[in-house]
């Protein structure tokens, strides 16, 4: 019987595996490049490879020899060099000017998003030949104003838009900024004040995206206010909803229209009917996520007003004042309809109470958007997590393992739960018990298996067999 890759994968992130064993294991997974306990000769033989997705995962080990780093910057692979640039802590001196210089433009984007550049490294790569990688480096955070305004400068379109929209920018290039079909929408955001005829003539753009920025203008003309709110583009619309004095009757209309959209785009038997409609429909959904953040900062500045609004995205900004907001308010965001809003005022409290924590987690449903949990913003005491251990929801009893002393017998009793998502939770807890642990390296949930593989008590002689009977993975 082979061992399953993810019991492999496992292996290769158990702190407790015998180095003797890395040789095998790396020859059955190149996850084992990883293992921070991988000694040195092996990784020369990584490096000796002309297999790069091995390179990759040494480039991601956390214990890699510094004069390591500037030989995977010269490997081969670029992907191995860009697992250098997104993986490593620090680059030195020496091996950032090699890859400011990489010939494969992904690594140097890559390079673009590192915050801890330095001005120097910036610069070059605002001064980059490749206008993708001077476009994404417009906003780093350690370019001078020198650069930024170079940038606004730039030859290529794409290039003249981000750096408009990093910002910021001198009053004295706005109308070159705005006559630039490039970085007219940009520019509307820094035109201050906005005069009535220039407003007019960016309500009626043909660029709807020119449109929109107008749309959240906060020197936006009441009578364009309402022009705009019938604008055709559902963006246009959606910030004529969100922003402040839109009439309610207005923003009543503009949020009806874009839920029923919405709806619509949701509704499969609608999309196979007339998918034209369903993508026009996608449109609105979209139009209605996008609302939130900087354009809904009115409504945190003057939480009580909104905190009972029909819409549940000013309730969800309203959340976010926290304990500024009169007890019973809290309360009531906390029952709310809308899980979105429960979950905003909960991360807004210092503290609350382990009751409440527990309600909400019985309501909370998975989000693929947004994977945290009321019990992660305030973790609940032993005693409810071993009560809950029994508990007749398996999303409950998932919290269970978060007791860093559970009972072995309630562990063990966890670790053969019929729900996956649980064994999964309690496989690598520390005082799990062997005898629970080790059937889980044969469970049908990888993810149990590759955590349960990874336990740093799994036994010594039940890794040896795993690595034995491995296969690659």
């Amino acid at each position: 019987m082979t061992t399953a890759p993810a019991a492999l994968r496992g292996l290769a992130a158990n702190p407790s595996l015998p180095s003797d064993l890395l040789p095998a294991l790396l020859a059955r997974t190149r996850r084992a490049a990883r293992h921070p306990g991988l000694p040195r000769p092996l990784m020369e033989s990584v490096l000796r490879e002309a297999d790069g997705r091995t390179g990759i995962e040494l480039a991601r080990n956390p214990a890699l020899p510094d004069d390591f780093r500037p030989r995977l910057a010269t490997h081969p692979d670029p992907w191995v060099r860009a697992a250098l640039v997104n993986f490593s802590e620090d680059l030195a001196p020496g091996v950032l000017d090699r890859l400011l210089t990489d010939p494969d433009p992904q690594v140097r984007t890559f390079l673009t998003r590192r915050k801890d550049l330095p001005p120097r490294a910036a610069g070059r790569l605002a001064a980059d030949p490749a206008p993708e990688i001077r476009a994404a480096s417009a906003a780093h955070p350690a370019l001078d104003g020198a650069v930024r305004l170079r940038l606004l400068a730039d030859p290529d379109a794409a290039v003249r838009d981000a750096a408009c929209a990093a910002g910021p920018v001198p009053p004295a290039l706005l109308p070159a900024l705005l006559a630039d079909p490039a970085t007219r929408a940009r520019g509307v955001a820094h035109l201050h004040p906005l005069p009535p005829g220039t407003a007019a003539e960016l309500a009626a753009d043909p660029d709807a995206a020119v449109r929109r920025e107008a749309a959240r203008h906060p020197g936006l003309p009441a009578r364009l206010i309402e022009a705009l709110g019938r604008d055709p583009d559902p963006g246009v619309r959606a910030r004529i909803l969100a922003r402040k004095g839109t009439p309610g009757a207005l923003r009543a209309r503009i949020h009806a229209e874009l839920t029923a959209g919405a709806e619509a785009a949701a509704d499969v038997d609608a999309f196979l009917d007339d998918p034209d409609a369903a993508l026009e429909g996608l449109d609105h959904a979209l139009a209605l996520k996008g609302i939130g953040g900087a354009e809904l900062a009115w409504v945190r500045d003057d939480p009580l007003p909104h905190a009972t609004s029909p819409y549940a995205f000013f309730r969800r900004a309203a959340a976010g004042a926290g304990d500024a907001l009169p007890p019973g308010v809290v309360a009531r965001l906390l029952d709310d309809a809308d899980q979105g809003v429960r979950t905003a005022m909960a991360a807004a409290l210092p503290s609350l109470a382990p009751g409440v924590v527990e309600r909400l987690e019985r309501r909370h449903r998975h989000s693929a958007k947004d994977r945290t949990r009321p019990a992660d913003l305030h973790p609940l005491p032993v005693e409810v997590l071993r009560r809950l251990a029994g508990d007749a929801e398996p999303r409950m009893r998932e919290l269970a393992p978060r007791d860093p002393g559970l009972p072995a017998g309630l562990a063990a009793a966890l670790a053969a739960d019929p729900e996956a998502s649980v064994r999964r939770a309690v496989a690598g807890h520390p005082l799990l018990p062997v005898a629970a642990l080790v059937p889980l390296l044969a469970d049908g949930d990888e993810h149990v298996m590759e955590a349960a593989a990874a336990h740093p008590g799994l036994p010594v002689d039940v890794m040896r067999r795993l690595v034995r009977a491995g296969r690659d993975g």
